[in-house]
């Protein structure tokens, strides 16, 4: 977690590395961010299954879960804030988990009177959700400018449920909602990392990139890495299935085998979508190799050549899902063992 930025335009800079809470959120106090920080802890995973944690121990400080979550337990832990004495006050009463589909989860807790939904996701996706944004600067300009900084941003965001919200069922989707603010993640490239890739385009080995992100901060990163160079090597989600722009229908050919030849970087993926890919690569002749660390990459983790799961914050469904497990979430080490055992009309996909 890097930047903290609410509707009215401040912005706050969070320090510290890693998901240690080590480090701080350089504001006068709390109350600035108080709704945001409740909205991060209580949205931290709402999949039970594969809720975030991070607590302290006789070792030190130990997490687990999803790491866009982790971040937020941590950022919430460095204002002082902690997800269980949230939870003894305001129970959870329902929750819609996130979907890479839907782009956003909700959570929802009687305060007062009323149940509060509380909402994580894609600026794209819930600034739809929410009522005209009056004044400057515009929300979507700010999103905008963390994309193109190479930040992965998340919208939290806040509203009533209906009087009517039945608890038994699954909520319909959240509207009339507030902007509390957005936050930008980063993560540092790994040393290597960028001469890794190098070493592969040397040897005739293809790289993707297949990630979740904004096509902004994938085309950030991807530059970075000397992976892509412009805008026309990413393609997104949407134009996989096929809603697209009259613009980019006559750009785009449909044929997704076409754009494994012509693209290097694929935006706002959904996991059925990463199957997809690396079916359609195999049977344009690859040999695929693919990274993953969650449980959305095990299908295509099982149909690559080889699956290689990063085992070090890996979820288990991931690391049951691939051939080798990567002790240490190096890309340069899959890289390294790559070129010693595939052909040189081979593919690796990574995924950020």
């Amino acid at each position: 977690m890097r930047q903290i930025y609410l509707p009215n335009g401040d912005a706050f800079e969070v320090t510290g590395e890693g998901f240690a809470p080590i480090g701080q959120v350089l504001i006068a106090g709390t109350d600035h961010c108080a709704g945001l920080i409740t909205v991060g802890l209580d949205c931290a995973g709402v999949d039970s299954m594969y809720k975030a944690d991070l607590h302290h121990s006789d070792s030190g400080w130990v997490w687990r879960g999803d790491p866009t979550d982790i971040a937020l337990l941590t950022m919430a832990h460095k204002l002082g804030r902690n997800r269980e004495t949230k939870l003894n006050l305001y129970p959870q009463v329902n929750e819609i988990p996130f979907e890479p589909e839907h782009q956003f989860a909700a959570t929802y807790h009687p305060i007062a009177d009323q149940i509060h939904m509380l909402v994580k996701g894609a600026p794209e996706r819930l600034l739809k959700m929410c009522g005209p944004q009056p004044g400057a600067p515009s929300p979507w300009a700010i999103a905008q400018q963390l994309t193109e900084q190479g930040y992965r941003v998340l919208a939290l965001v806040e509203g009533v449920a209906p009087a009517d919200l039945d608890p038994t069922k699954v909520p319909p989707e959240p509207s009339n909602l507030t902007l509390l603010g957005f936050v930008g993640m980063i993560a540092p490239l790994r040393s290597g990392v960028k001469s890794a890739i190098a070493a592969c385009h040397t040897a005739g080995i293809a790289v993707w990139m297949v990630t979740g992100d904004h096509p902004a901060t994938a085309l950030a990163i991807a530059r970075d890495l000397g992976l892509a160079a412009n805008a026309s090597r990413v393609v997104t989600g949407q134009v996989l299935e096929g809603r697209w722009s009259p613009t980019e229908r006559q750009s785009l050919p449909q044929d997704i085998q076409y754009l494994i030849q012509t693209t290097c970087v694929f935006a706002r993926i959904a996991p059925h979508q990463k199957l997809q890919l690396v079916n359609a690569a195999r049977e344009s002749g690859y040999f695929v190799a693919v990274t993953g660390d969650d449980v959305n990459d095990a299908p295509a983790l099982r149909a690559a050549n080889i699956g290689v799961a990063m085992g070090k914050a890996g979820i288990d469904v991931a690391r049951e899902a691939a051939e080798l497990v990567l002790s240490d979430a190096n890309f340069a080490t899959v890289v390294e063992a790559h070129l010693c055992i595939l052909h040189c009309r081979s593919l690796l996909s990574i995924h950020i």
